[in-house]
């Protein structure tokens, strides 16, 4: 049995500082953020949105093409968890009125936090091949003015559901990992 994305949803916030007006008030040559990091926007968010908001937003876009009766987890990955006790994914299962039996958590692990969700997400649909999972990866970064990291802040939102024969993608089970603590910049 083949599991994988059946469904996915994107969301980033409208606001965006143009990365060669960056450059610029940062005396730096543009190409070194549009060539270097390969990025022409940085999306920005605005204050009434947070990793909660975006999550929702970004599952909104499928949320009415599926049977969320059938959601049997939500996973929640992120580095910018807005409650320190309370998951994440709790948030929003209430605010897309899912069942109450839904398992929920959140994986704060930087850039790997979607990474295990997807993973965790793959294995218990294995496991339940009758039910799906939803897994969301939102953050918002942000770094202090003119320092290294922060070309690389943004905000955004990816949502997925995943089950048995997907229309999207099979996802393998090869993978590796590698785990150091050095910091980002």
């Amino acid at each position: 049995m083949q599991v994988g994305i059946d469904k996915i949803g994107l969301f980033t916030p409208n606001k965006y500082v143009d990365m060669v007006d960056l450059a610029h008030a940062r005396n730096e040559d543009p190409n070194k953020y549009l060539i270097g990091i390969g990025q022409s926007e940085m999306s920005v968010a605005d204050k009434t949105q947070d990793a909660v908001s975006m999550g929702i937003n970004a599952t909104m876009k499928y949320i009415d093409r599926i049977d969320k009766d059938k959601i049997g987890l939500l996973v929640f990955g992120t580095e910018s968890g807005i409650d320190q006790s309370k998951s994440a994914s709790l948030f929003v299962k209430t605010a897309l009125k899912l069942k109450p039996e839904v398992r929920t958590f959140e994986v704060k692990e930087a850039c790997f936090g979607l990474t295990a969700a997807l993973m965790i997400a793959r294995d218990f649909v294995r496991v339940h091949p009758d039910q799906t999972a939803m897994v969301i990866g939102s953050d918002i970064a942000r770094y202090g003015i003119g320092t290294a990291g922060e070309v690389t802040q943004s905000a955004g939102s990816v949502s997925m559901l995943i089950k048995a024969d997907p229309a999207i993608l099979a996802l393998n089970d090869g993978h590796s990992a590698y785990s150091e603590d050095i910091n980002d910049f």
